[in-house]
């Protein structure tokens, strides 16, 4: 939307270097596209508010739900859950998300497989070495990647070494934030699933 000021009975737009244009000198397809673009973000804003409100009230709406079920056996409700009506025809699906990092135990950890690595008779373990090598790869931020550290947990090795740098990542995770995704779904015919999405650009 054009920022709009007026000198007199001049109207004046102001243009994306910040100077003063009267408006009779402004091309009429230039009116119609600034126009066409306020009218998209003045709905564009509005179904955001509506969608955030609508987000938390579906999220004490669900929370008391939760909480007044577990409540009855004299427990606080965690992780995900499934919601769905009498009829089990529509379903909210609640899955809990958590952001994860290390600190730095995790290096430890790291010293701790390389010495492990050392460990291995020449040109056996291979597989492993790849794996530990791909976990501890950074990105251009800098940054692990959660899930290739995590997965070398589900290894069976029994090596003391190994061992002792998994407990390392155990005690390295940092839980930085946790996000909750709520999912809407309507039983079809054949009895499948449909989501019913919020999100505009799946539309």
């Amino acid at each position: 939307m054009a920022e709009v000021r007026v000198d007199g009975r001049t109207k004046l737009w102001v243009n994306p270097d910040g100077y003063e244009v009267p408006i009779r000198y402004i091309d009429k397809d230039d009116q119609n596209r600034d126009k066409l673009v306020s009218e998209v973000f003045s709905d564009v804003e509005r179904l955001v508010s509506e969608l955030t409100s609508f987000k938390s009230k579906l999220a004490k709406m669900v929370d008391d739900y939760l909480d007044s079920l577990a409540h009855k056996h004299n427990e606080k409700w965690k992780g995900n859950a499934v919601i769905m009506d009498f009829a089990e025809k529509y379903r909210i699906d609640v899955s809990i998300s958590d952001k994860i990092s290390f600190d730095n135990k995790l290096q430890i950890a790291k010293a701790k497989l390389d010495n492990y690595i050392k460990s291995l008779v020449k040109n056996a373990g291979k597989e492993i070495v790849m794996l530990i090598n791909k976990a501890f790869n950074v990105d251009k931020k800098g940054n692990v990647d959660v899930k290739q550290i995590l997965s070398l947990r589900t290894l069976k090795i029994e090596h003391p070494e190994w061992q002792e740098a998994m407990d390392l990542i155990s005690e390295a995770i940092r839980i930085d934030s946790t996000k909750r995704y709520f999912n809407f779904k309507e039983k079809q015919e054949d009895g499948s699933w449909k989501s019913i999405t919020l999100n505009f650009s799946a539309l």
